[in-house]
C-alpha cells in the first residue's frame, strides 16, 4: 500500500470533512466553480514499522474508511471471519515521546464504552431520533455505555501513524498521532451481550421508549450483529 492512500484515509479521522469541488453544468454558458483547497497539509514522517521498511498494511485504510468489505477480505481476513467488527481511533498531538503510549492506552481502554454507544446509536435510529431527542433518556444511555462490559472480543490489530500537520489558516505545524484498532467478537457471542445490554436500558429507565426497545432487544441484537462496521470513537487530545 502507497503511504499516500494512508494521508487520505487518516485525513477522514483528523479533519472530519472533505473537500469536494463542485461539479460544472455541461452548458456552455454555465461557469465552473473553482475547487476548494483544504488549508490542512499532511505530511506521513513515521509509522508502525518503518524503521524495518515494512509497508502499511491494507487494512488501515479499510478501517479508517469503514470498508467493512476490504477489511474482512484483506490481510486480517482469517482473524475476522464470522466476526462482529468494531474500530476505534484516535489522534494526540505529539509534545513528548511518551505522547503515543498514552493514545494508545485512551483508544484501548475506551473500546467497550464505544460498542455501548455504538448500540445507543443502533437502537435510537430505530426509533427515528427520538431516544437522543430526550434530555432524560439521553441520560439513561450514557450512564449505561459508561459502565458497560463485554466478553470475547480479541485485539485483531492495532496500528499508529505520525503526520506533520500545517494550518495555513493558523499559520501552524505540529506533530499528530494517529493509532486505530481492530476488535473483533464472535457474532453469536456479540448478537447475546447486545440482546442483554438492550434490555437493561429498559430496566433502568421510566421511557416507555426504552421498554419497548428493551422488549424488542432480541430483534434489535441481531439487526446490529448484521449491520455494517463504523469507525466509533475520535479522540482528539492534546
Amino acid at each position: 500500500m502507497k503511504k499516500s492512500s494512508l494521508v487520505i484515509a487518516a485525513a477522514i479521522l483528523a479533519a472530519g470533512t472533505y473537500f469536494n469541488s463542485c461539479a460544472s453544468s455541461s452548458a456552455s454558458t454555465t461557469p465552473t466553480v473553482a475547487k476548494k483547497s483544504s488549508p490542512i497539509e499532511r505530511t506521513l514522517i513515521d509509522y508502525k514499522g518503518a524503521a524495518i521498511g515494512a509497508d502499511i498494511p491494507d487494512w488501515v485504510d479499510a478501517a479508517l474508511a469503514d470498508d467493512e468489505e476490504s477489511l474482512k477480505s484483506g490481510t486480517l481476513a482469517k482473524k475476522l471471519e464470522s466476526k462482529k467488527v468494531i474500530v476505534v481511533n484516535g489522534v494526540r498531538q505529539k509534545k513528548t515521546d511518551k505522547d503515543l503510549k498514552l493514545l494508545q492506552d485512551s483508544v484501548n481502554a475506551s473500546y467497550m464504552v464505544e460498542i455501548a454507544q455504538s448500540l445507543n446509536n443502533g437502537v435510537d435510529r430505530r426509533f427515528s431520533g427520538v431516544l437522543s431527542s430526550n434530555e432524560d433518556t439521553q441520560k439513561t444511555l450514557t450512564a449505561n455505555s459508561t459502565k458497560a462490559q463485554f466478553t470475547g472480543f480479541i485485539k485483531a490489530a492495532d496500528y499508529w501513524v505520525l503526520q506533520r500537520i500545517t494550518d495555513k489558516d493558523k499559520n501552524k505545524t505540529y506533530d499528530q498521532y494517529t493509532v486505530v484498532q481492530v476488535y473483533a467478537c464472535d457474532e453469536e457471542l456479540f448478537q447475546q451481550q447486545a440482546a442483554q445490554y438492550i434490555r437493561r436500558l429498559g430496566l433502568d429507565s421510566d421511557s416507555e421508549d426504552l421498554k419497548k426497545a428493551a422488549s424488542m432487544a432480541d430483534s434489535l441484537a441481531a439487526e446490529m450483529t448484521s449491520s455494517p462496521l463504523s469507525v466509533t470513537a475520535n479522540f482528539d487530545e492534546y
